[in-house]
């Protein structure tokens, strides 16, 4: 799940621990929404690009397929 912005964290160096900072998610939550085993909300995807990829869209980082 989220090719687009698993493939963005990969580009950028960032750590599972940079997306834990920005939700206030544990790191297996985390990792669970990066595998498809959860989701983030709105609110948590809208504070990941603000914090860690302003310059990318909530609709290309969160796509649940590749773009």
């Amino acid at each position: 799940m989220y090719p687009n912005l698993k493939a963005e964290m990969a580009r950028n160096n960032i750590e599972i621990k940079m997306i834990m900072d920005a939700t206030g998610k544990s790191r297996a939550a985390v990792s669970n929404n990066l595998n498809g085993r959860g989701s983030f909300s709105i609110d948590e995807a809208i504070k990941i690009r603000n914090t860690i990829f302003p310059d990318a869209s909530i609709d290309y980082l969160f796509a649940l397929s590749e773009k």
